[in-house]
């Protein structure tokens, strides 16, 4: 375990779990998410980023003069389909975009507490579809 994963953790237990526990909802823990990640992540120089539609979705492109368009990851976020979103991770993906070389997608899928299943996987599985095409 890394000195700053043992400096993390504790942290993370005595704020954000209980920060989460007192919540009053997930709308609420998603706008602070959102906030949290665009504090602390920064998206590389000359990474642009473009939201486009593909699949009959709206979906944030991450490319630039170091991304090579002919490769690209499709990243469905983390948090279970109940939080996160393209906002969230866009820094994120972007670093790892440009270490790799390659254009990075993050399509904006409904969440479960508000749509039932499997309507993320299907709207995940026509970005997937309308990427090939």
């Amino acid at each position: 375990m890394s000195w700053q994963q043992k400096l993390l953790n504790p942290a993370l237990k005595l704020i954000e779990k209980r920060y989460m526990a007192n919540a009053k909802g997930p709308e609420i823990l998603r706008k602070a998410f959102e906030l949290k990640a665009k504090m602390f992540f920064h998206a590389p120089r000359r990474a642009e980023m473009e939201w486009f539609d593909v699949g009959g979705t709206s979906a944030l492109c991450i490319g630039g003069d170091a991304f090579d368009p002919e490769r690209v990851i499709l990243y469905i976020h983390g948090g279970g389909h109940v939080f996160g979103s393209p906002k969230a991770h866009s820094a994120i993906l972007a670093q790892l975009a440009k270490r790799v070389g390659c254009e990075a997608i993050l399509p904006v899928y409904p969440l479960s507490l508000e749509n039932v299943y499997p309507t993320s996987l299907n709207t995940v599985r026509a970005v997937y579809d309308g990427l090939l095409d």
